[in-house]
């Protein structure tokens, strides 16, 4: 019978452990080769997500202010950045402040960034009016049905997601197209 050392000695001298230098750099060029052909087709990806994501985030901002404003029964606003790409909830007077306080003067919930690449293109009102270059407000007040209004996001391939909020329904649609309020 074999000692347990006698074992081990056998066992280096017949077998080795681990891998070869050979070994190792073909493993990684067949990596390589793999991740050349997967990764530019994964980046032409991420522009479609980042905007569905940009869509997402103000889709949410505006149940949230639609859902504030319903609750507590006040005006509240959403503030859309275009040049700095973001937006935020601008809250009711409080109630200690003039009730006819500036929408600018009044306190905000945090801003909500666009992902990189993703421009806030232009917000169209029901009436047709429409801001794309600064800086727009849309009053959201559930008593008088008003804050309807459609948000162009668009990102560096030129694809286009409209975010149309429908406020007499508290609802939001998404479209790929371009969208505009119907005519009564």
């Amino acid at each position: 019978m074999h000692s347990p050392a006698q074992t081990v000695s056998r066992r280096r001298q017949g077998q080795r452990d681990g891998f070869t230098l050979i070994e190792l750099v073909v493993v990684i060029m067949i990596l390589g080769v793999l991740s050349s052909v997967t990764l530019p087709s994964l980046q032409g990806v991420s522009p479609k997500y980042r905007l569905r994501a940009a869509a997402r985030s103000v889709s949410s901002q505006i149940h949230l202010v639609h859902s504030l404003a319903s609750t507590i029964g006040k005006q509240y606003a959403l503030h859309y950045n275009l040049e700095d790409r973001y937006l935020w909830i601008v809250l009711p007077p409080g109630e200690e402040d003039d009730p006819d306080l500036a929408l600018e003067d009044r306190e905000h919930l945090g801003r909500v960034l666009m992902p990189d690449h993703v421009q806030i293109e232009r917000v169209i009102l029901p009436d047709g009016s429409y801001e794309d270059s600064s800086q727009i407000d849309v009053i959201v007040d559930t008593k008088t049905s008003e804050g309807s209004h459609i948000v162009y996001l668009r990102n560096e391939d030129e694809s286009l997601i409209c975010v149309k909020f429908n406020a007499l329904l508290g609802i939001v649609d998404y479209s790929s197209e371009e969208e505009e309020f119907a005519e009564y």
